[in-house]
């Protein structure tokens, strides 16, 4: 396996089996990556407005930028409408990237880059943009959120062709999505989504003519990252807080176990829960809620990610692999 990494001064580095392959220099600082395995191209959203694709050697194949595209709520752009965000999706259309920008704009390129349209993501710095079936009518919707700019919890839905879905809200002024989780289930769409206050860890059941508050708690600080289990008859809050907490569908604490740190992320495997916290700490913690291994990193931890059973962490200048 290979790994991109974004470097300070707007270099990319291509590391494989720990051996840095090539590193490319682009302009600006290097806001967000995604590879795109069908292209074997690497797309990047750099500088004031760029995006960019090199291929799997380093070599520029295209690039573009982003005009800024007005909006009537310009206090919750950013300064340019750089890309902060990028997704890459498959239609019976054909393949397009997505993008999220600084003026609260979602871009549409096709995989030579493209531009197709754009639709507008109101007051919200589409910094989540997600794929997802969510209106359960056959076809994928595009999901946007913002984490840190953004009015409301919502996830505002539209086709790939810009057209403008039932728009999913889930919390109220400035009370914006921190993490979530999406599942199918008996032809039933399974969210569970963290936020920052009032009741900030949700589950929601969608069906197809409806959506349902399975469960809603008020837990203490941000809810930073929330999993399920495999059969979802278990849910799983880390909070800034330094909390771990699981509950069951009715809504009853199974356990709470404190790390004594801000949770970062969470990682579910079949008998344990990984947490990862802001400051490097790693606990595992059993299905009983037990604390069975805790140990540290020598930096806090920048980016984290899980591929095929593997959590890559980036400390500073140096990559971690956790195999789980």
């Amino acid at each position: 396996n290979c790994l991109a990494c974004a470097l300070e001064g707007g270099k990319v580095a291509w590391i494989c089996k720990g051996k840095v392959i090539w590193e490319a220099s682009l302009q600006g600082e290097i806001h967000v990556m995604e590879y795109i395995k069908p292209e074997r191209l690497l797309v990047i959203g750099h500088g004031h407005n760029k995006l960019s694709a090199v291929d799997h050697q380093g070599q520029p194949v295209w690039d573009t930028q982003s005009k800024r595209i007005p909006t009537m709520l310009d206090s919750w752009e950013l300064a340019h409408p750089q890309i902060i965000s990028i997704r890459y999706v498959e239609t019976k259309k054909g393949s397009f990237i997505l993008t999220g920008a600084g003026d609260n704009q979602i871009r549409v390129y096709n995989t030579k880059g493209e531009y197709i349209r754009y639709f507008n993501i109101r007051a919200t710095v589409p910094d989540m943009i997600d794929w997802v079936d969510i209106d359960l009518d056959g076809e994928p919707e595009v999901i946007a959120a913002g984490k840190v700019d953004s009015a409301y919890g919502m996830f505002y839905v539209n086709t790939i062709d810009g057209v403008s879905k039932k728009d999913l809200r889930t919390g109220f002024w400035l009370n914006t999505i921190q993490s979530y989780h999406f599942a199918f289930k008996d032809q039933k769409l399974i969210l569970v989504i963290g936020m920052k206050y009032q009741e900030n860890f949700k589950v929601l059941c969608i069906e197809q003519d409806s959506v349902k508050t399975h469960m809603e708690k008020r837990l203490g600080g941000i809810v930073k990252s929330v999993e399920m289990n495999e059969d979802f008859t278990e849910f799983y809050a880390g909070t800034s807080k330094g909390s771990v907490m699981a509950f069951d569908t009715k809504g009853k604490e199974k356990w709470n176990v404190y790390v004594e740190d801000n949770v970062k992320e969470l990682y579910r495997k079949q008998d344990h829960t990984i947490v990862l916290c802001e400051s490097g700490k790693v606990s595992v913690i059993s299905n009983e809620g037990k604390l069975i291994a805790q140990g540290n990193l020598p930096q806090n931890v920048d980016y984290c990610v899980s591929v095929q059973g593997e959590i890559l962490l980036v400390c500073g200048d140096t990559v971690y692999s956790i195999i789980y």
